[in-house]
């Protein structure tokens, strides 16, 4: 049987919009979801690399046939690492993925020298939207995501084994949705749907649903 893992975004949780919406569909459509918390072992400790434990330990307990993983922004790059490096799944979902995270650094903190700073205080605030207020976050989280080749690599650099969909708002101005066309330019098996959306995706949900219920499980899909 067919499960799902769903992967939320940075600084966000489990009960964002996209995750319940997705969990409520799943649910009513007979697919059992899994949605882990991956602000661990807390935001401020947070690292890609605890998110990869984090979400291989969820995967392990779902102990699924057919495993789908569907990642959002941050989730979108955390999803492909494990369905690149440490899971086999039957369809990778991303929803804004965040590739190019590194190179993303003066749009992602909104400065060139936010990066140098946030290393000289050892931690910065981020606005956390599962805790409805700023949040530090240490350092530490930059200096793993060197341990991560896919993580450190340019969108246009990426080349993935596994097939993927990405959804992408045109109006995205966290991720932009450049970064997913050079994704997809550079892999075949990648189906990249353009939305009129921005980052959040909110208004495209019933529109990635439909698409996404046709990849996940083709024969609960209604004629």
């Amino acid at each position: 049987m067919t499960k799902v893992l769903y992967l939320h975004g940075f600084a966000s949780g489990p009960q964002s919009k996209k995750a319940v919406y997705f969990a409520s569909q799943l649910s009513q459509a007979g697919i059992d979801c899994a949605v882990p918390d991956l602000n661990q072992p807390d935001f401020f400790s947070m690292t890609l690399s605890h998110q990869i434990s984090t979400a291989l330990s969820c995967a392990q307990k779902l102990n699924a046939k057919k495993l789908v993983l569907i990642g959002s922004s941050m989730g979108g790059l955390l999803a492909t690492i494990l369905a690149e490096q440490y899971l086999d799944v039957s369809a990778l979902i991303l929803l804004a993925p965040g590739f190019g995270i590194t190179s993303r650094w003066p749009l992602f903190l909104g400065s060139a020298d936010a990066l140098a700073t946030w290393q000289k205080n050892g931690s910065r605030n981020f606005m956390h939207y599962a805790l409805g207020r700023e949040a530090p976050l240490s350092y530490e989280f930059v200096r793993d995501l060197e341990k991560h080749p896919l993580a450190m690599s340019r969108p246009e650099e990426i080349k993935l084994k596994n097939r993927a969909l990405i959804f992408h708002g045109i109006d995205d101005q966290t991720v932009p949705y450049d970064n997913s066309a050079a994704v997809q330019s550079n892999n075949p098996g990648v189906e990249l749907i353009k939305l009129e959306d921005n980052h959040e995706l909110v208004t495209s949900l019933p529109q990635i649903w439909q698409k996404s219920r046709q990849t996940i499980a083709p024969e609960t899909v209604l004629k």
